[in-house]
């Protein structure tokens, strides 16, 4: 099921996480976008809508600085919750990017979005 018609992120519930897909880099989209829908995802997850979040990057090649901070602040948010995230299906570059931000040592990284949707404790224990 998809939660937004959003542009910028594609987001879907599975149980109890949300994948969230970017559809591209900021460079693409207006930065005013970028901003209204990472807000509007933190908005979802405060409100406990969510556990946990796994972030797939299936749809970019890569992604830069704004992107990756509007990611964080979504994974740091499910995270401060009480919620586990993860990243997933990025291509050789964006797994590059996200291991020397050292990002791989918060959120963990998975090969494939069922590996990482089923690594998620369902009970939201992290």
């Amino acid at each position: 099921m998809t939660l937004t018609n959003h542009k910028i992120f594609v987001v879907e519930q599975h149980d109890q996480a949300i994948v969230v897909t970017p559809q591209g880099d900021a460079t693409g989209f207006r930065y005013n976008d970028v901003h209204n829908e990472t807000n509007s995802l933190l908005d979802f997850i405060q409100r406990g809508r969510s556990i946990h979040v796994v972030v797939d990057f299936s749809q970019v090649e890569i992604i830069g600085s704004i992107m990756i901070s509007s990611l964080m602040k979504i994974a740091r948010k499910v995270s401060e919750r009480g919620g586990q995230a993860c990243f997933c299906h990025a291509s050789d570059p964006m797994r590059e990017v996200i291991r020397s931000m050292n990002l791989t040592k918060l959120w963990p990284y998975f090969d494939t979005r069922e590996t990482a949707i089923a690594s998620l404790s369902p009970s939201g224990d992290a």
